[in-house]
């Protein structure tokens, strides 16, 4: 009993980890696909020309929105912390059920 006690309270740190990682990677995905509307909406057409270009493959560049990812294999979003949990747990289920 003790053994699954333990092993839950650090599947809990474990998320509450992920999760820090997956909210903080759907946030920088969202305000990313906000950076390129707000390049187009500054008055930079009275600027130098070396600006204007240098905004303009900003907001070319910023049409893809950016994504964290973990080790180029799994994309770090609330979505993927959710895919996370629901095998955790029925990992979790599958070793109590074995134990019972």
């Amino acid at each position: 009993k003790e053994l699954i006690i333990g092993s839950l309270l650090y599947l809990i740190c474990a998320e509450a980890q992920i999760f820090a990682l997956c909210f903080l990677g759907s946030k920088i995905t969202d305000l990313s696909s906000q950076v390129s509307i707000s390049v187009y909406e500054i008055d930079w057409t009275g600027s130098s020309i070396p600006f204007q270009k240098n905004m303009l493959i900003t907001m070319v560049r910023m049409q893809q929105p950016i994504y964290l990812s973990a080790g180029k294999v799994v994309w770090l979003t609330l979505p993927t912390f959710v895919t996370i949990c629901k095998t955790a747990y029925q990992a979790f289920a599958v070793i109590k059920t074995m134990e019972d």
